[in-house]
């Protein structure tokens, strides 16, 4: 039975692919009960937010109405609206979406088929609606603790949407959702900045063209610099360079603090980058010519993949440790990486010398081996 239900669902996506190819569309086609005459606009929500009308129908006694757009070639946002209310819909390639709307109460009493990312924005819609109800209800007074709770369980609905697929419509739109102004993921707080992470990696690997993209991991970003001087790790004043204390493949924490009295090179690093087979060929040069006179290699893995980085540094004969939080991590804001391979050079008393290319490294450990 498992072999079948993985032929079924392999069949689908060849078939989905195939329209998609073929269509080069996605439609949006329903019917609207009770509003004869009435207008109903079709719009696109841009990465600003800010709404821009596409289409629209006047109404007739059936209520049925049709709309298209082009196949979106990253995740992105339309929206149904009627009066004043309006009904999101998550667009993520060529879905050939399906609603049955009502007058009454157009922006939550709904259905919608075909399209898995709406659905679930619909679902947010109306659990975060019931939060803002029970919290808004002054009939019983509430405890913060009581508050806390309500709000999770539309927290923890919204995470199990996130981590479903956290590069599609409707995780952004779970990571992004407010309630009074506020974020019910913070961005300043640690645990819910991951979720913000998630979504911000997962559009800047598949969708780096996305025009939400690059605000999304700016957002990640600054977040992290603007508490990164109460969250860094502490200077050690005979070091000179700030300590980082990270997980090699056992788990054990490897502390760059631990190799004073050797020359070190801080090396960032990731083995899925273009050319990175030459650079651990010539980084393995160096180790095996300078290893016996005290020169080791300190190598942080910016790898999102931790099985991926396990595998591919196996074989390395110096210290790799990865942080958990890559590619979002301290470390990399701590030393003000910017590209990836990037390298410095640490003294035997701990201190940066600076940053050299492949051409003058070895000259440079040289004179630092002499000393």
């Amino acid at each position: 039975m498992r072999y079948r239900h993985f032929i079924i669902i392999a069949i689908a996506a060849v078939a989905l692919l195939a329209s998609c190819s073929r269509d080069k569309k996605f439609t949006v086609s329903g019917v609207m009960n009770d509003a004869q005459k009435q207008m109903l606009y079709f719009e696109h929500i841009d990465a600003s937010g800010s709404p821009v009308v596409v289409d629209s129908v006047k109404l007739k006694a059936n209520g049925k109405f049709r709309f298209k757009g082009p196949r979106a070639t990253y995740p992105d946002f339309y929206r149904l609206r009627f009066n004043n209310e309006v009904i999101t819909l998550g667009i993520d390639s060529c879905e050939q979406i399906a609603l049955v709307c009502h007058k009454d109460d157009f922006a939550y009493d709904y259905s919608v088929e075909g399209s898995r990312a709406s659905e679930c924005i619909r679902t947010l819609k109306n659990s975060s609606r019931e939060v803002f109800r029970q919290l808004s209800d002054t009939t019983e007074m509430k405890t913060l603790e009581q508050a806390d709770s309500i709000i999770e369980v539309h927290r923890q609905l919204a995470i199990g949407i996130i981590m479903e697929n956290p590069r599609s419509s409707a995780a952004y739109y779970a990571v992004a959702q407010t309630i009074n102004g506020h974020y019910y993921f913070s961005l300043n707080d640690k645990n819910d900045r991951k979720f913000w992470a998630a979504v911000a990696t997962a559009h800047k690997v598949y969708y780096p063209d996305c025009p939400r993209t690059a605000p999304l991991e700016e957002a990640v970003i600054s977040s992290m610099q603007s508490n990164l001087s109460a969250a860094l790790p502490k200077t050690d004043e005979q070091l000179g360079a700030i300590d980082l204390s990270l997980p090699n493949r056992a788990g054990e924490n490897v502390s760059l603090s631990s190799l004073k009295g050797k020359v070190v090179m801080l090396d960032f690093f990731a083995y899925d980058i273009d050319g990175g087979i030459a650079y651990l060929r010539f980084l393995n040069d160096l180790y095996k010519k300078y290893a016996s006179r005290g020169f080791e290699i300190y190598q942080v893995s910016i790898d999102e993949d931790k099985l991926f980085w396990a595998e591919q540094s196996r074989e390395m004969p110096w210290i790799c440790v990865r942080d958990n939080d890559a590619p979002f991590c301290k470390a990399i804001l701590t030393y003000n990486i910017k590209s990836l391979p990037t390298s410095f050079l640490i003294d035997r008393n701990g201190d940066i010398v600076g940053r050299f290319g492949a051409d003058k490294l070895g000259e440079e450990i040289e004179k630092l081996l002499g000393k």
